[in-house]
């Protein structure tokens, strides 16, 4: 048998930690190192692990904050990959995968499912891995965005306005200075969909399909 991948599981639900334990048991190539239920020390557990991948589950109650596990997860000198679990379609998180450091997408029903070795398989040559509702909203989005004559930036305020971010809340995600920047495109984005205000905005995104359901 050769190397086996080294897999952090990160979950609060022991199911989801058991059942996927369960899957990856049989496999020869792949061994479960660990498992937390939050991730108030991810970064510190991943590193002492040596872990070659977290599955990371990215609701785990108010305290963890999501964001800034992925940004210490990246510090790390030898960085995991990173498959997030997740049970709904979070728009900025699969848009921004790449700048996050994720690898991969999954709802909880696929990672729970027999497909999960490929899965792991696929990211650890390199591969991004998706289930295939967040590959439909990638495409979706990639092509309303081109018809529309959106920037990237443009689109992801978008994308995050729909979802109820007030521009505070957008400037810090986005990492931009201000929240004068946010609004100087939103107001940019009112002109291009031809709409007076940002409710109307935001209706229009979501009516027309410029942000995907």
């Amino acid at each position: 048998m050769g190397y086996a991948t080294r897999i952090l599981l990160v979950d609060e639900h022991d199911v989801v930690i058991s059942g996927i334990a369960g899957i990856l048991a049989s496999q020869d190539d792949m061994i479960v190192v660990d498992s937390l239920r939050d991730g108030s020390n991810l970064a510190q557990v991943a590193q002492k692990k040596r872990a070659d991948m977290v599955l990371l589950d990215m609701k785990m109650g108010d305290d963890f904050d999501f964001f800034q596990a992925l940004e210490e997860l990246r510090k790390l000198k030898n960085r995991p990959r990173v498959i997030v679990i997740s049970s709904e379609l979070e728009p900025y998180t699969i848009l921004n995968a790449g700048e996050l450091g994720i690898d991969g997408y999954l709802f909880k029903e696929d990672a729970l499912g027999s497909t999960l070795p490929t899965a792991i398989r696929q990211v650890r040559n390199g591969e991004f891995v998706a289930s295939a509702g967040v590959k439909d909203y990638l495409l979706k989005a990639y092509f309303s965005k081109e018809e529309n004559g959106l920037s990237d930036i443009q689109y992801e305020v978008l994308v995050l306005l729909v979802k109820g971010h007030e521009p505070e809340d957008i400037a810090a995600k986005l990492g931009k200075s201000s929240r004068e920047a946010v609004y100087s495109i939103i107001h940019r984005l009112r002109e291009k969909l031809e709409v007076q205000s940002t409710r109307e905005l935001i209706v229009k995104a979501v009516s027309t399909g410029i942000v995907p359901d």
